[in-house]
Parts: C-alpha cells; sequence; structure tokens
C-alpha cells in the first residue's frame, strides 16, 4: 500500500474518533446529572469500589513509585503476597494511570478510566464494523458503536473496571480470528489475546471459550464462498485449526507471567 492510499484509508477511518468521544460525553453527562465530584457530593466510590478497589489502586500507585512491592504486601493483615490481588483487580495497563494523579486525586483517576475505557469500547467495535465491511453508513456504524459501548454490562460494571477491559479488546480478538482464518494473520490475535488474559484471567477465559465458538462460526459460515480462504490453502481447515491452537497456546503463555502467580495465590 502507497502513501496515498494509506492517506485515503487514514481520512476515510477518521470518522471512527466519533465512536470515541460521543460514548464518553454521553457517559460524562450522565455522571455530571448524579452530581459526581467535581460537580457535587457523589462520588465513583460506590459498592465495592469503595470497600475495596480503591485500595488496591492505591497500592498499585505506591508500587509504581517505589514505595511498596509488588509481590508482597503488609498491608494485608500480618502481610502477605499481593500478585493474587494485582491479577484479580489491577492488572490491567489502565490502571497504571492512576500514577499519572496525584495521590489527593484519586477519584479524579478513576473516573478518567472510567470515562477512557467508554470511549476505547465504541472505538474498538466501530473499527471492527468499518474493517469487515459490516455497514456501508458511517452514521450507523458510529450508532452501533455507542450502544455496544453503553450497553449495560458495561454501565452495570463501571465499577468493576477490571471487568471492562475483556469488552474493549473483544471486537479486535474477533476481527483477529478472521484474519487468522483467511490469511494466516497471527500477530494481532496473539497480542490482544494474550492481553486480554493477562488484564483479567477470570473474563479471559470466558473469551477463550468466545474465541472458539467463534472460530468455527466464522469458518463454516463463511465456506460456502471461499470468502474464509483467499489464499487457496489446502487442507483450509486443519491447517487453520491448527494455527488456531497454536497462536491460542503462545498468548496463553505470554500471559503466563501474571496467571501463575495468580494461580499460586
Amino acid at each position: 500500500m502507497d502513501r496515498h492510499t494509506q492517506r485515503l484509508a487514514t481520512m476515510d477511518s477518521i470518522y471512527l474518533a466519533f465512536a470515541f468521544i460521543i460514548p464518553v460525553v454521553i457517559m460524562y453527562i450522565i455522571y455530571i446529572a448524579m452530581e459526581i465530584h467535581p460537580f457535587g457530593d457523589g462520588s465513583v466510590l460506590v459498592l465495592d469500589l469503595n470497600g475495596q478497589y480503591v485500595y488496591f489502586y492505591e497500592a498499585l500507585r505506591r508500587f509504581i513509585y517505589g514505595d511498596a512491592s509488588l509481590l508482597y504486601s503488609f498491608s494485608r493483615a500480618l502481610g502477605g503476597e499481593f500478585m493474587g490481588i494485582y491479577a484479580y483487580y489491577v492488572a490491567s495497563p489502565f490502571s497504571y494511570i492512576v500514577a499519572l494523579f496525584p495521590q489527593t486525586k484519586m477519584l479524579e483517576a478513576l473516573l478518567f478510566i472510567f470515562l477512557l475505557k467508554t470511549g476505547l469500547s465504541g472505538f474498538t467495535f466501530g473499527f471492527y464494523i468499518h474493517k469487515t465491511g459490516k455497514s456501508r453508513s458511517k452514521i450507523a456504524t458510529v450508532i452501533f458503536s455507542c450502544m455496544y459501548a453503553l450497553s449495560a454490562y458495561a454501565i452495570v460494571q463501571q465499577h468493576n473496571s477490571m471487568w471492562i477491559d475483556a469488552l474493549i479488546w473483544l471486537p479486535i480478538i474477533t476481527y483477529a480470528i478472521e484474519q487468522l482464518i483467511k490469511y494466516g494473520k497471527f500477530r494481532m490475535y496473539v497480542v490482544f489475546l494474550a492481553l486480554t488474559l493477562a488484564s483479567h484471567f477470570y473474563i479471559g477465559y470466558m473469551v477463550c471459550i468466545f474465541t472458539s465458538l467463534y472460530f468455527f462460526y466464522y469458518y463454516f459460515a463463511k465456506s460456502g464462498n471461499g470468502e474464509n480462504n483467499l489464499t487457496g490453502e489446502r487442507p483450509h481447515l486443519l491447517r487453520s485449526l491448527g494455527r488456531m491452537l497454536l497462536f491460542s497456546a503462545i498468548g496463553l503463555l505470554i500471559a503466563a507471567a501474571v496467571i501463575c502467580p495468580a494461580y499460586v495465590s
């Protein structure tokens, strides 16, 4: 692809910025209406986020600044390992954003993370629709992206922020599976599967179930016209399945750096 073609492709996809911005704006307006700080006395600290998670974010921030250990914490009763807590609650790369805010601005840091994840959920879903040509209408693409980012699961689990990462990366993984089947391309699949599993192993294993089911669905749904085998490879099903198993295992092994300590914990 030459530079001119790349430039045209970029201009054609720039509308996806709205798939990010609109859900963020809507979600922020809702927070304002609920009088969430700094627009009132309300707080994002609700339910378990207030009772547990916020302290884990603070511990992560102390670790980043060298004031605590990621492996062991003396704040757990008489002391105990911390990797189990890290893997389940704050392993998301977005959690590290708390280090960009002063210690006294933890509420603002968490609000920023929630809004960022909302926007990225819409953007990645829009990316999937755009790349796969599921809709020829840019307006429809943005609308459905907003619906995905503001779905019931995404709203209800805002305070369980660690469960939202899989929502963000699922459209990318879905697109990567299609690329793996059609062209044998595997890098995107490995990277984002490993990222999803490392971010949260509990939701990650559910994503693995989805990838297994979607592989067979997409393969057989697109087998009639040969759309799933653009390279003409034979025997395509066995080789595609072999690649799927191999690169899924590689993604799992990459994420093992987080999963294994969590298992021991």
